[in-house]
């Protein structure tokens, strides 16, 4: 029972170790890892590597603007994980949790965990995890009672983004969105956490599947 009990901490030490190790590394360096390259698994999904994903590729699209890059603030992600989580969990989406008045708001869910942050901003984003145009068929596979989705252009079923791909591709969004822009650009927010759940249906549904992306900022002054 011992032996049994030191394995799994010593594995849950060395995955903790390794997605901490994310945000020690440059933009390069992260997107040259093999594991952001492969497609998204919806039944093995990895929201702290979507979640570090987000993150170097805010601060690509910051530096490529000129702008400082932010640093990664563990308090922000926690604050971030917990409202993508309650998202999913009651099938909804927004800024607030309808549930709880502790973590009601950005500003409480990140005061509730740290008190070094005088300004804070997130971006929210429900965004498919298929790489494939925006129509898209769907057929029911009996042998595996799943549901397959199809492009259109070709008939063949989709395939899933990377996390570099959906990363990139969601920061793009928010780009190209104004106010998550301006948050997103903001040289006076120094710090960042993001977080990802993915959505409730996997494979299940005739929905597509989808992951929701969340980004808490904080600035010092």
């Amino acid at each position: 029972m011992n032996y049994i009990f030191t394995l799994i901490l010593s594995l849950v030490t060395s995955y903790a170790q390794r997605t901490n190790s994310y945000y020690e590394m440059g933009v390069e360096e992260f997107f040259n890892l093999p594991e952001v390259r492969e497609q998204i698994d919806p039944k093995n999904f990895n929201a702290n590597l979507l979640a570090a994903s987000l993150f170097h590729a805010t601060n690509k699209a910051r530096a490529n603007s000129g702008i400082p890059v932010v640093k990664f603030n563990i308090h922000l992600l926690d604050a971030c994980m917990s409202q993508a989580t309650y998202l999913v969990d009651h099938n909804t989406y927004g800024h607030l949790n309808n549930h709880s008045g502790f973590e009601r708001t950005v500003q409480k869910r990140v005061n509730n965990r740290t008190d070094i942050f005088k300004r804070v901003a997130e971006n929210i984003g429900q965004y498919t995890i298929l790489n494939c145009p925006e129509w898209i068929g769907v057929r029911y596979d009996f042998q595996n009672g799943e549901y397959e989705f199809l492009n259109p252009e070709n008939g063949n079923p989709c395939t899933f983004y990377t996390y570099t791909d959906l990363a990139e591709t969601t920061v793009m969004k928010w780009i190209n969105s104004p106010s998550h822009r301006k948050n997103l650009f903001n040289p006076y927010y120094t710090h960042l956490g993001c977080g990802t759940a993915l959505g409730p249906h996997e494979l299940k549904s005739k929905t597509a599947p989808y992951a929701i992306t969340i980004q808490n900022f904080g600035g010092v002054q």
